[in-house]
């Protein structure tokens, strides 16, 4: 019931704002990286391939493609950019919601049973009061779909390490880790780390049955390659556009800013709720050089 509950207030909150709104109110409230993204897309649908680029003269941008990509089938479906971003918003609510319900599902494996209703009302509270996740699902961005995806992983994982024996040897639920897995990659870079969760879930399995931990070369192989491929086809954009950036960002950037951001606002943003709204003046106006202690509510 909490679950239903939840699911039903994010769909009528969220849906009443898109729908009472119109679409241009969000025009000016798109910038670079939702333009990006949607250009991915635009450029995927009408000339089949991801080079996209800001100026017609201008070399193509590196920027990952695949939150671009997926919103594709919405762009085909409308030539008008309004039905198109419409579209999009609607779908992202409807995987916020999917989302609220997997976080819970997940944060429901460390409480008792009488208490999972907290980790419900804490993951659709979050999805509602945070501003990172509210502009997620009324923008075409990456954390939404990576966040789905990747912990959409974490749950086929799970099924196919310690679930039974048919789930074990289920070919539905590897190829659903597959798309699940192309799909985080494609998002974030950092994808592979969900193999590490695999390995210590794997490895805590096999010492419970008393067998030694030792992975088929087969599967080395397998997901090697998989990595491999994905790499390959993100060469570019892994290089010039991840690879290097963060070296110049922090040759440019003010290291004790950057460590005040982290500690005072990043982390506990993901963490609480809203948490940003409780600084007066917001201390990050500029990326590379963040301010605290602007006034004395905020010091």
């Amino acid at each position: 019931m909490p679950l239903v509950l939840g699911a039903v207030i994010v769909l009528v909150v969220m849906l009443s704002a898109v729908l009472s709104v119109d679409t241009a109110y969000y025009y000016p409230r798109m910038m670079t990286d939702q333009l990006f993204y949607y250009m991915k897309g635009l450029t995927f649908l009408h000339e089949g391939t991801t080079a996209a680029r800001a100026a017609i003269n201008a070399e193509p941008f590196t920027f990952a493609a695949m939150p671009g990509l997926i919103r594709v089938p919405f762009m085909a479906a409308f030539s008008d950019f309004d039905n198109q971003l419409l579209a999009i918003q609607v779908s992202n609510i409807l995987l916020g919601v999917v989302l609220g319900a997997i976080a819970a599902y997940l944060a429901s494996w460390v409480l008792p049973q009488k208490a999972h209703w907290i980790a419900v009302g804490f993951s659709y509270t979050t999805l509602l009061l945070n501003p990172i996740w509210v502009t997620n699902m009324l923008s075409p961005l990456a954390d939404l779909p990576y966040a789905l995806s990747s912990l959409g992983s974490i749950v086929v994982l799970d099924r196919l390490i310690r679930g039974t024996n048919a789930e074990r040897e289920s070919k539905s639920l590897k190829v659903l880790l597959l798309v699940l897995f192309v799909i985080s990659f494609g998002c974030r870079f950092t994808a592979p780390v969900l193999l590490v969760y695999a390995w210590l879930v794997w490895r805590d399995q096999r010492k419970t049955r008393g067998v030694r931990p030792v992975v088929k070369p087969a599967v080395i192989i397998a997901v090697a390659s998989c990595v491999l491929i994905l790499g390959l086809l993100n060469m570019r954009t892994i290089v010039s556009g991840y690879l290097f950036q963060p070296v110049a960002f922090l040759n440019r950037a003010d290291g004790t800013g950057l460590v005040l951001n982290t500690v005072a606002l990043a982390v506990p943003a993901q963490i609480i709720p809203g948490f940003d709204l409780l600084y007066r003046r917001p201390p990050v106006v500029d990326i590379l050089h963040p301010v605290f202690a602007t006034n004395a509510f905020d010091t």
